[in-house]
């Protein structure tokens, strides 16, 4: 079987410890003697050799990482398992709360497609942009919204058996702003966009202030148009303005395996 530790936790109360063989001084001192076995006896920790094999290979990690900042794509498309995607954002909380600083972007090409197709609205992609009509940004924002608070609900909860006060912060805003990508080799693109700037100042004191930022596909243009802006490009993009350490992709095509439950 898998080797355990057995780890005494804590000590008794000394109103809970006997002396004996004890002489006294003039004074009414302990001049010598043992304590002898307190009343109860402690249960012991069990703690897995696996898990303490695993903490001391990430200790290098940890401590390379701490204080730095990840950006995250996460698609939309996880959320069609509720139990993996779960697992993907219990993990994103724990890299969190040993001080890694995480910008998280969330996709939603997936459910927009179908949706679409459910509504019977048309779409097409050119060059790897949707050509975003209004009926179709329509969808686009329902779909962006509906994902970012289920993202934010997960991220608020926290890590698992955390305390309250470990709650985690999730900070949402206009972080960047976006432009039309235009007409290109005669074919107008409508109402998708491309990001024109970060605001990486607003970015860096969300995350000094203990904060997970959330951007989603969604930009703004300066004069108040709203734009339909590729996520992966959107990550890409804020990980080069801030420099980040690790800009990290979930795509089609693997498989996440859930750290608490076996997934075939």
């Amino acid at each position: 079987g898998e080797a355990t530790l057995e780890l005494e936790v804590g000590f008794p109360p000394a109103s809970d410890l006997r002396y004996c063989d004890s002489g006294k001084s003039n004074d009414g001192q302990v001049l010598e003697g043992q304590a002898c076995e307190p009343q109860y006896r402690f249960a012991p920790l069990r703690v897995s050799q696996r898990f303490v094999d695993t903490f001391r290979m990430s200790s290098p990690y940890i401590s390379a990482f701490r204080g730095r900042i990840f950006v995250v794509h996460v698609p939309g498309v996880l959320t069609d398992d509720p139990d993996i995607f779960d697992s993907v954002l219990q993990d994103i909380s724990l890299l969190h709360t040993i001080g890694i600083k995480i910008v998280l972007v969330v996709g939603v090409h997936d459910h927009v497609e179908r949706e679409l197709r459910r509504l019977g609205v048309e779409d097409r992609m050119e060059g790897g942009h949707r050509v975003t009509s209004e009926a179709s940004l329509k969808v686009i924002k329902e779909m962006a919204g509906s994902i970012v608070f289920e993202v934010e609900r997960i991220l608020f909860r926290g890590v698992y058996n955390a305390p309250v006060s470990e709650r985690i912060r999730v900070c949402l805003g206009n972080f960047y702003s976006a432009r039309p990508v235009g007409v290109i080799d005669g074919k107008d693109y409508g109402l998708s966009g491309i990001v024109r700037r970060f605001d990486s100042e607003a970015i860096h004191n969300r995350l000094d202030e203990g904060g997970i930022v959330v951007l989603n596909n969604i930009g703004f243009s300066p004069s108040g148009e709203m734009y339909n802006c590729c996520s992966e490009e959107v990550a890409a993009s804020c990980a080069a303005h801030l420099k980040s350490e690790k800009l990290i992709y979930f795509i089609g095509g693997e498989t996440v395996y859930s750290s608490v439950m076996e997934r075939q």
